[in-house]
């Protein structure tokens, strides 16, 4: 009952002894290297696109300009 109380009128929850600090510092590490790793595919993946398209706009605008 007391923590209830404590929850509805601190807000303050129980102490929540399942994760430790270091725990929690690796699990944001962790997290920032991935979301580094994803904008580096995802960059690399629209330079490949970007490139892709320009190449198709290139030979589209040489068969226009050879059949025309």
């Amino acid at each position: 009952m007391r923590e209830h109380y404590k929850y509805l009128v601190d807000r303050k929850g129980p102490e929540r002894a399942d994760v430790t600090i270091e725990e929690i510092e690796e699990i944001r590490r962790n997290t920032t290297e991935k979301e580094l790793s994803d904008k580096e595919h995802l960059f690399r993946a629209k330079t490949i696109l970007a490139a892709c398209a320009l190449v198709l706009l290139l030979l589209g605008v040489l068969c226009y300009k050879l059949f025309l």
